[in-house]
């Protein structure tokens, strides 16, 4: 399929993507679109499903550089993905870890802040 011109933004519609996110999606080689001599970029049918994983995988918190490594290594479950090896969900369990680390260090500064803020109230009164 030619994704092109007013012909891209019917698809990019009816998919509810935003355009941008192909272009970026390409730059990062997450897809590999063909340049036409325009300069317009003609994308495959499957790169409406692709993009979709790519998001799925950027709301679940991984940088782009990990998707890079991870999505062909993914198939659909419905309106998730899974990996299709033991060592990929290996590592993605290390993300979900360090995720997690992150979480805590950052709720703990929170308490930390809202501990300050709350001594000055008393104080400034």
């Amino acid at each position: 399929m030619t994704c092109a011109g007013s012909g891209c933004r019917s698809l990019l519609a009816r998919q509810r993507f935003r355009g941008f996110i192909f272009g970026h999606a390409a730059t990062l080689n997450l897809l590999r679109p063909r340049r036409r001599s325009s300069g317009y970029r003609d994308y495959e049918e499957t790169a409406v499903e692709s993009v979709r994983r790519i998001r799925i995988l950027l709301a679940a918190g991984l940088a782009t550089r990990v998707i890079a490594e991870v999505l062909p290594c993914m198939i659909a479950t419905g309106s998730y993905l899974a990996p299709t090896c033991e060592e990929m969900a290996e590592d993605l369990r290390a993300e979900l870890d360090r995720m997690n680390r992150d979480i805590d260090e950052r709720l703990a500064a929170r308490e930390i802040l809202e501990s300050i803020l709350a001594a000055e109230s008393r104080t400034v009164s």
